[in-house]
């Protein structure tokens, strides 16, 4: 692999890493928790809806929104069982999760070759098991974030949240303000829908006409 290839794969993780632990770690602030995690999750069906009928051939099924509306859901439902757990348990326990769970998608779980536990075929059968993050062979979708193993990764960034709360850390991150920024955290999911359409219509002029 090439190394612009390789920066470009490396850059790619990091924004979806980064995406997600932050949505993780900013589930506890606000109201109204499972009414977003739904509101996030119909607007998965309606990206995907949307890709279906116009963008077949790049449809997106079970992509990072579907993902964050489904924690949000399943953490609304259980934050009080889960706020219970000690930071010190719940912040590394999710990331060993994560990592266990990391290649589920191509057949395995385990930590790379140190220890590789083969997944029974069986898991691998229809949309509902690629949702959860075994797809069926020919399964294609142009954003792919299923819940295992990359709920626990919004998990560790919810049980972040604990620690800065624990050890009263939010004022460092509440001490500096960039209203632009503030803004667009406000408008995320607006900016994503909308970001998408904007940049296929962008190429698609600049291709026909341009290039």
């Amino acid at each position: 692999m090439s190394s612009g290839r390789t920066f470009g794969a490396g850059l790619q993780a990091y924004i979806l890493w980064s995406f997600i632990i932050i949505s993780g770690f900013s589930f506890s602030i606000g109201r109204k928790k499972l009414f977003r995690g739904l509101t996030v999750l119909l607007a998965s069906l309606a990206v995907s809806l949307v890709t279906f009928f116009f963008m077949p051939g790049d449809m997106i099924k079970h992509g990072v929104l579907t993902l964050l509306g489904s924690a949000m859901i399943i953490l609304a439902l259980t934050d009080k069982l889960l706020s219970k757990i000690p930071y010190y348990i719940g912040i590394p326990l999710s990331l060993l999760l994560f990592f266990f769970f990391y290649d589920a998608q191509i057949g395995y779980a385990g930590f790379g070759e140190a220890l590789r536990i083969p997944l029974p075929e069986s898991l691998f059968a229809n949309e509902l098991t690629a949702y959860l993050g075994f797809p069926p062979k020919g399964f294609h979708s142009s954003d792919y974030v299923p819940l295992f193993p990359w709920v626990f990764l919004f998990i560790f960034g919810y049980r972040l949240f604990g620690l800065f709360r624990r050890f009263d850390l939010m004022k460092y991150l509440s001490g500096v303000r960039i209203p632009p920024l503030e803004w667009i955290g406000r408008h995320a999911l607006e900016i994503y829908l909308i970001h998408q359409p904007a940049v296929y219509g962008a190429l698609f002029i600049l291709f026909k006409y341009f290039l």
